[in-house]
């Protein structure tokens, strides 16, 4: 259905989703060069990245300013480096997610703007180690002139290692 869609177009995600990203794609959705809206009706898109690095669960990029909006979806990326990836000159925004993942949460690059609202992050570290780079990410923004606007969300970063100190506070909360 993204692949078909037109600028301007929204998708609905009508049922959940369970997939895994092989190690040859290692991108679960791709939205490149378009404006639409992925609306997720509160459904939940689980991913297995298997630990491969430089995997993504949702991955935005463009050439040129698109516009692409993410409601009302649950992600579940398990073993994914990155649980959503937008990269080039787009503008993203989500609202009303949750968004699961022992990798990055969120990681915006290049010159675009991002915008979570009304959302909850969650990153579990217990297993991350796995992954060669950035670990303990809730939001990684690795691009230059891009803006991240946080409102009405929580992140919340998880250590449930037994018996080990985790590099920041075990459980840390931001509203």
């Amino acid at each position: 259905a993204i692949d078909a869609a037109n600028d301007g177009d929204t998708i609905d995600i009508l049922k959940d989703i369970n997939g895994n990203i092989d190690s040859t794609s290692k991108i679960g959705f791709t939205i490149n060069n378009k404006s639409v809206t992925l609306n997720g009706n509160n459904h939940t898109v689980t991913l297995n990245g298997g630990f491969n690095n430089d995997t993504y669960g949702i991955y935005v990029g463009g050439d040129v300013a698109n516009t692409v909006k993410i409601n009302s979806l649950n992600i579940n990326a398990i073993g994914v480096e990155r649980a959503i990836r937008s990269e080039g000159s787009v503008n993203v925004s989500i609202d009303n997610c949750k968004i699961t993942t022992n990798g990055v949460g969120i990681n915006v690059k290049g010159s675009n703007d991002f915008t979570i609202s009304n959302s909850d992050l969650v990153v579990n570290v217990k297993d991350n180690e796995a992954f060669t780079y950035h670990k303990r990410s809730a939001v990684l923004v690795s691009g230059t002139n891009a803006n991240v606007t946080i409102t009405g969300s929580t992140i919340n970063a998880i250590n449930d290692k037994k018996g080990q100190k985790p590099d920041s506070p075990e459980n840390a909360s931001w509203t």
